[in-house]
């Protein structure tokens, strides 16, 4: 143990711990300079330089997510074989998606290790519920308030020109907390995107947390629990302002997985299946309601919600989508970077993890990204099931918010990149190693994603 703490893989633990956690503290001020898309970098790649050179080893086995993060390295790598002839800035995306990808892998590697895991990685979720429900406080004022304001962080400066000028790069140097009002449901209303680069990559955070602070604001005491519960509604009501259609559907369905398993621990079979079937019930009743008092026929209820932001934005992302696939299938080791077509207002491989996986990795990027997602889900999986038989029902309350927040980013992500906003990328890996590391503490339950727990 003595040799351990004076190891240098103890050294990096610590270094990450602490910085990690009060960058997440002082995100707002990191945000105004302009460092939210860097920092990161310097935090946590030190962990996968550690892992490389044998100083930091998971210490519990999580074979099914390893095979699964290196096939997909592998397909990154192999990629590179279409980037010919791609612009200059294109490679900078291309390692700067990788290097993305590595940080959400080495958090989650990271998160295993069964001395630090847990104790590591539970002050870092607790400091992002705090960035990220501040950040839903400070979108939601300036929503209510039409607070526009736009102004460029202080390193723009220092930034090159030819990056400055991409749309990532206005993005990350151009600072407001609202964008454009847009088109919704037969009003024009201004969207937030907070303290983060798009209004779907904030939607993404929001949802990614809200279950995480449902779960300290239900098992902590005293005013704890208010000041959870305080958060967790900001980031609901976070959500509404961002106008995303898909987030916003994403998460009600998530709401209904979570009252699916708060019905399996607490109801019997018969009643969990008239549970489902009351669930059926209501969605069919409000259908008829939609279809009786409003629009007349089903047809345009659903075209009401699939234009709600006008027939730009649906119309956009069709051609993206359809456009990606047909290119991803005459290439299967992918291109590697994002394309640019004429006829197209965005690039190819843009606006969905699981198509942008696919046309720049490849067919083995996106085998690679759904195996590790199998394991991880299977994880949760096991979780839920071997923490129901606990008495402590604070583990169960965990798998259970952990579950949610795991369902509503899988749907989401069909139109959503994980990687375009790096703070978004670094709470999905946190959330994602918060299961492995909770599962380091009741060390009962496998983290080889494949054995089933012991009763």
């Amino acid at each position: 143990m003595k040799n351990y703490y004076a190891s240098p893989g103890f050294r990096i633990n610590g270094f990450v711990t602490w910085s990690a956690r009060y960058s997440f503290y002082l995100y707002p001020i990191i945000w105004f300079i302009g460092a939210a898309q860097f920092l990161w970098y310097f935090i946590f790649l030190p962990v996968a330089a550690g892992f490389i050179i044998g100083k930091v080893r998971p210490q519990r086995d999580i074979n099914l997510f390893c095979i699964g993060a290196g096939l997909f390295i592998l397909a990154a790598l192999t990629s590179m074989i279409s980037m010919v002839n791609v612009p200059s800035f294109r490679w900078i995306t291309y390692v700067r998606d990788l290097l993305t990808y590595t940080i959400i892998f080495s958090i989650i590697l990271w998160s295993s290790d069964k001395k630090r895991g847990w104790s590591s990685l539970e002050p870092i979720l607790k400091a992002s519920i705090f960035a990220i429900g501040l950040a839903a406080i400070i979108g939601n004022i300036a929503w209510l308030f039409q607070l526009k304001f736009a102004f460029s962080a202080l390193l723009s400066n220092l930034v090159p020109g030819s990056l400055a000028s991409t749309g990532l790069g206005q993005a990350v140097l151009s600072k407001s907390v609202l964008t454009h009002e847009t088109w919704l449901f037969g009003h024009f209303m201004p969207r937030a995107k907070s303290l983060f680069l798009y209004s779907n990559t904030y939607a993404a955070i929001l949802e990614l947390s809200a279950p995480f602070a449902l779960f300290y604001a239900i098992t902590t005491a005293s005013l704890s629990r208010f000041y959870y519960a305080f958060l967790f509604l900001a980031m609901l009501f976070g959500l509404y302002t961002t106008t995303s259609r898909s987030g916003m559907f994403a998460t009600i369905l998530g709401m209904l997985f979570l009252l699916s398993l708060l019905a399996s621990r607490y109801a019997s079979r018969r009643a969990i299946v008239a549970f489902f079937m009351l669930e059926v019930g209501v969605l069919v009743i409000a259908l008829i309601v939609i279809y009786v008092l409003y629009f007349n026929a089903i047809k345009n209820s659903v075209e009401i919600i699939l234009y709600a932001r006008g027939s730009g934005s649906l119309d956009t992302r069709s051609a993206i989508y359809l456009e990606s696939i047909s290119w991803g299938i005459r290439n299967l080791i992918g291109y590697g970077v994002n394309r640019n077509v004429a006829g197209i207002q965005f690039p190819l491989g843009s606006h969905s993890q699981y198509i942008g996986v696919f046309f720049k990795y490849g067919l083995l990027g996106i085998i690679a990204w759904a195996l590790m997602l199998y394991s991880i889900g299977l994880k949760i999986y096991y979780g839920v099931q071997f923490s129901s038989q606990l008495r402590d029902k604070s583990d169960w309350w965990f798998y259970v918010c952990a579950a949610t927040s795991f369902f509503i980013i899988l749907i989401h992500q069909a139109t959503l990149e994980l990687t375009l906003d790096l703070p978004v990328a670094v709470v999905f890996g946190l959330t994602i190693g918060s299961v492995v590391a909770r599962g380091t503490k009741i060390t009962a339950v496998p983290l080889t994603f494949t054995a089933k727990p012991s009763a």
